[in-house]
């Protein structure tokens, strides 16, 4: 299992732009959308995803790589408040802790600077619903249909 000491801060978002790619285009294959109609549609909805990230100040990327390839990666907006805009595993690497370790990092770090965490995830994504739960998120923000909007609070630190 990965530690959340190995999460980086990623130089900028081609790399991780590729783990958001190759999971849409998962999800797409995985449907039965034919291969290459898939492969197109993933890489539509990846250049839609970097102009959303545009629209943050000062968006920050976090990536894991293991063997020198990138299995996992991040994005969070600035401000007062972060908002972790995405988390994704590579798919031939879900299921190995990367998913856990690159949001412990973001919470570790969120702690140590005081900062809430704040999320939009899907209410069908139940694996990600519980694994925000475990790391100390809770329902905040409007109930809607098909999302639902999770926040943390830093913990304080022990010294």
């Amino acid at each position: 299992m990965p530690r959340e000491s190995e999460v980086v801060l990623a130089s900028d978002r081609t790399s991780v732009t590729s783990v958001f790619r190759a999971d849409r285009y998962h999800q797409l294959a995985s449907t039965g959308v034919e291969e290459s109609l898939a492969a197109q549609l993933a890489d539509v909805q990846a250049r839609g995803w970097s102009a959303m990230i545009d629209g943050f100040a000062d968006p920050e990327y976090r990536a894991l790589v293991i063997d020198d390839d990138l299995v996992a990666g991040a994005v969070i907006g600035g401000g007062t408040r972060r908002r972790i805009a995405w988390i994704g595993v590579h798919p031939a690497q879900r299921r190995r802790g990367y998913g856990r370790a690159v949001l412990a990092a973001i919470c570790a770090e969120a702690d140590r600077d005081q900062m809430i965490l704040d999320l939009q995830v899907e209410r069908t994504n139940l694996g990600a619903i519980a694994l925000y739960a475990e790391a100390g998120f809770s329902a905040a923000g409007p109930d809607q249909s098909t999302d639902l909007f999770l926040a943390r609070e830093p913990r304080r630190s022990a010294s």
